[in-house]
């Protein structure tokens, strides 16, 4: 079963935070899964289906997300649950932080019902008027009939709560695509020399080309990825005119790709600033 987790920033803990844009907070939170896209105006949406276990669970992995946010001098609040309007609702309306998976709906309604109209991510404007029409709550919603509701209010009032309680179904679009194939190291402190990024590139390459061989395939397009402790992202593209999967040659194509960029800026080629914690290399096209 699909699940998702909302994250949503607040207000700064420190001027000195870093400028995340909902753009940026999606390339941040990455670092947990590939499948991240932004929510304007003050958040991101994960898919975190099969990558939480890798965290030590749903709620530690909700939790790291919080704390790293606070560490970038950001407040922040991270919601679970299967559907993107529910984990929405609760990361900014909710006292719980999580719905089980598989919540059937009188546990959404106990957990959800109490809620605000707002959220439902409503224009203010329906927003508003439902609540001075005495429907202030979800709950109130779902003991109404429908038909005079959405006579009044707009079919999107019901809309949006069938999402909520899982009635209907509404994918997020990934900022990024998810990798055929993707391979990462990561790190307790932090590497930021080039002769240190462009080493674990080698092995990235490695253990990229022996899943390439399991599969009997070759890359095309490859990326690798630095995610840099203060949330920035920095990506390098290589491409292969023929299936590759020999790790030295991969690993060479980034090679001449950083130094390229070192010579174009006659700068840092990789802009490390304080430094990377993770670093991954995909597939993005293969064939056999």
């Amino acid at each position: 079963m699909t699940r998702y987790l909302s994250v949503r920033i607040g207000g700064k803990s420190s001027p000195d935070a870093p400028v995340l844009s909902p753009a940026r907070l999606a390339d941040w939170c990455r670092r947990f899964t590939p499948l991240a896209a932004p929510d304007a105006p003050d958040g991101a949406m994960l898919d975190i289906a099969g990558a939480a276990h890798l965290f030590g669970g749903e709620a530690a992995l909700a939790k790291e997300i919080e704390t790293r946010l606070a560490r970038l001098g950001y407040e922040a609040n991270a919601a679970l649950a299967d559907t993107p309007e529910a984990a929405w609702a609760l990361a900014r309306y909710g006292t719980a932080r999580a719905i089980p998976e598989g919540a059937d709906e009188k546990a959404l309604r106990r957990l959800l019902g109490a809620l605000p109209v707002e959220a439902l991510r409503l224009d203010p404007k329906i927003a508003y008027a439902l609540s001075q029409a005495g429907l202030k709550r979800i709950d109130d919603l779902i003991l109404r009939p429908r038909a005079p509701i959405a006579a009044r209010f707009g079919e999107q009032v019901f809309a949006r709560l069938d999402g909520l309680m899982g009635r209907a179904r509404s994918p997020i679009t990934p900022r990024f695509e998810a990798p055929v194939y993707l391979v990462e190291r990561r790190f307790a402190d932090p590497i930021s020399r080039r002769e240190d990024v462009e080493g674990v590139l080698a092995m990235l390459a490695g253990d990229l080309t022996r899943l390439l061989e399991r599969h009997g395939e070759g890359a095309r397009q490859l990326e690798a990825t630095l995610f840099r402790t203060d949330g920035a992202v920095r990506r390098i593209s290589a491409a292969s005119s023929r299936p590759l999967r020999d790790g030295e040659a991969i690993s060479r194509l980034f090679r001449e790709r950083i130094k390229a960029a070192g010579e174009a800026r006659d700068e840092d080629p990789l802009d490390s600033g304080y430094g990377f914690d993770l670093m991954r290399l995909a597939a993005l096209e293969v064939e056999t």
